[in-house]
Order: structure tokens, then C-alpha cells, then sequence
């Protein structure tokens, strides 16, 4: 048990991101349930996020997102895990975001995933110069489906929503599920309507 403590502390990783590299998906739900936080990161900045993007825990990830909203797009380089020195070697050469690393390990599911859970695309700066199609089978339908969104999602301005979801996941984190559900934001919605409705009136 101290060996293992001591290999979970070399790199500043917690119980939570040692479970997600693993998949241990129910030790997940338990730590979660017990206040972890899932926006920490060790010492080479790999999130839960970016981990469960690089080992492909895809189910594992949906959860994280709904219940832990860590961050989508932290970028890292990565560390070896499977080291036994005392300065394990990172994975990169320089930094990539969850997003880049699914793609380039074929993790198509956790990319449809990240696109699903609102990834910022003008965070994905590798999109603009780097040749990612050529990670896509164009005989597989479903990869070819993920080309087209990333396309898309590339040339076109993100949604008024898809910037609140982005703004709230960033300034609120983890305290996300307890703060939106007290907003009222489509009450609020409407009444700033009527009003520029009634104020183009009176001036008109």
C-alpha cells in the first residue's frame, strides 16, 4: 500500500486520475460522490479529461462530463505511467488537447464525445494546421461523420448557447449541477425581449 501511495504522488496524481487511467469506473462514482474534484491535474497538466481521451474510457468520460464537468481542453503533453524511474518521460513533445490526442489514437468515440460536450474549437488551434483528416478512414461512415462535424465546427462561429455553456463550465467548474439549475435564465430571457420590445416602440 506504501509503494503504491508513493507511485500515486510521484507525479502529484489523485485517487481520481490514477481511477481514470485505469477505467475503474466505480471507484470513479465513489470518489466523485465524495467530493473529488475533478479539475486538478498532475504535474504534467493531464486532466481526467485529457487521460480518459488518451486511454479511450469513453463511457467513463459521458459520466465524468455530466457529473464532474472537468475541463474539455487542457492541453499536455502526457506522462508514461508505466515507469518505474523516479522522472517519468512525458508521452509528447509538446502540448496537445484531449481532443487532438482522441484523434490521433482513434478514439473516435471520445471525440464525438468532446464534440457533444461543447469543445470550444478556437481552443483546438492543431485544427488549423495540422492534417488531421489524415486520421480518418474514409470507409468507415462513422469516421468520415466525425470529419464533417470537426469541419464544420471549424468554419463556423459557435452558438450564443454553446458560448453560456463555455463561460459557465470555466468561471463555475465543478459547482456547475448546484449553481444552473437556480438560474433563470429563460425568465430573464424573456423579460430583456419585452423590454427592447416596448423600448423599439416608444422609440419608434
Amino acid at each position: 500500500m506504501f509503494l503504491l501511495l508513493l507511485f500515486v504522488n510521484r507525479d502529484k496524481d489523485t485517487p481520481l486520475l490514477y481511477a481514470v487511467h485505469n477505467g475503474d469506473s466505480d471507484s470513479c462514482k465513489l470518489l466523485i460522490d465524495n467530493g473529488a474534484d475533478c479539475c486538478v491535474c498532475n504535474r504534467a497538466g493531464v486532466t481526467i479529461t485529457w487521460e480518459a481521451a488518451y486511454t479511450g474510457h469513453a463511457s467513463l468520460l459521458r459520466y465524468l462530463i455530466v457529473h464532474g464537468n472537468p475541463p474539455l481542453s487542457a492541453p499536455s503533453r502526457g506522462l508514461v505511467y508505466e515507469y518505474a524511474g523516479a522522472h517519468p518521460p512525458f508521452i509528447y513533445d509538446e502540448e496537445h488537447t484531449p481532443l487532438f490526442v482522441a484523434i490521433k489514437r482513434k478514439r473516435f468515440d471520445v471525440a464525438e464525445l468532446l464534440l457533444d460536450a461543447g469543445v470550444m474549437m478556437c481552443e483546438e488551434r492543431w485544427c488549423w494546421n495540422s492534417n488531421w483528416s489524415d486520421e480518418i478512414d474514409y470507409d468507415d461512415s462513422r469516421q468520415v461523420s466525425l470529419c464533417s462535424r470537426l469541419s464544420c465546427a471549424v468554419s463556423e462561429a459557435p452558438s450564443l448557447l454553446h458560448l453560456a455553456r463555455h463561460c459557465l463550465r470555466r468561471h463555475i467548474g465543478q459547482r456547475i449541477l448546484t449553481v444552473v439549475p437556480l438560474l433563470e435564465i429563460p425568465q430573464t430571457l424573456r423579460d430583456y425581449l419585452a423590454f427592447r420590445s416596448l423600448e423599439m416602440h416608444v422609440n419608434a
